[in-house]
């Protein structure tokens, strides 16, 4: 376990380098944060900043914000869950997952790769001015929001032609017989969208490891099942330190 941040927009470090060692510091080889993970300011001139420590980290207690970040990818690829226990306030509006301006010419964020997320238990999800990321819009965010009265919401206030528009689709494989669409966190077959939900018999309520009325999560399970057991949950309902 780690411990999160809690400095919302506000700048620490006296430049991107030494944001990114002291993030890099705080996550290195982290798996759960207990409270907000914050990936922010790392947008200096031609600098390239390597996220791969941010590849380990499971679940976050609270939000998740990502601002200013100018990197191709935010590899949080083996997030399952964000609680949302503390929630990012941005315009009279509590945020679990916030991303905003990510975006500095002639470059930005392209891909999220969130192949793993299957659950935001509480808050809102906010996307704003990503003008180079693709994909996020596939997302089928009502299998992965556990309360559907949460809102996800897309602006952008750039009104020319974004690089965004001219996202390859998402591979074949992607495609969902359940909902006759795509759904993607990148290019590629192994980026997929997984349901855990949707193909879920109506009386599942905490998801599914099949179609039939038998193949139901156990009540403890949150993000998904292997099986009908609390041990086969993809993580637990409660967040243990």
């Amino acid at each position: 376990v780690c411990r999160g941040s809690s400095e919302v927009v506000s700048t620490s470090g006296a430049n991107d380098l030494a944001r990114y060692i002291k993030l890099k510091k705080r996550y290195q080889n982290c798996t759960y944060v207990d409270g907000n993970l914050e990936i922010k300011f790392l947008e200096q001139g031609n600098e390239t900043f390597d996220l791969s420590f941010l590849s380990k980290i499971e679940e976050v207690s609270g939000y998740v914000l990502i601002t200013s970040v100018v990197a191709e990818t935010i590899p949080l690829t083996s997030l399952k869950i964000i609680r949302g226990n503390q929630l990012f306030n941005y315009m009279n509006h509590s945020y679990s997952l916030f991303v905003g301006v990510n975006n500095h010419e002639p470059r930005g964020l392209k891909e999220l790769l969130l192949t793993n997320l299957s659950e935001i238990t509480r808050g809102d999800v906010y996307f704003v001015n990503n003008d180079w990321l693709c994909y996020h819009d596939t997302i089928l965010w009502k299998d992965i929001k556990f309360n559907p009265e949460y809102k996800v919401r897309f602006t952008s206030t750039n009104s020319s032609k974004t690089a965004s528009q001219l996202c390859p689709p998402c591979a074949p494989e992607c495609f969902k017989n359940e909902t006759k669409n795509y759904h993607c966190w990148g290019s590629g077959p192994n980026k997929c969208q997984k349901l855990i939900r949707e193909i879920c018999h109506r009386s599942c309520e905490t998801g599914c490891f099949g179609y039939a009325i038998s193949e139901c999560c156990h009540s403890q399970c949150a993000g998904g099942c292997t099986g009908p057991r609390s041990s086969d949950c993809v993580v637990s309902s409660f967040f243990f330190f």
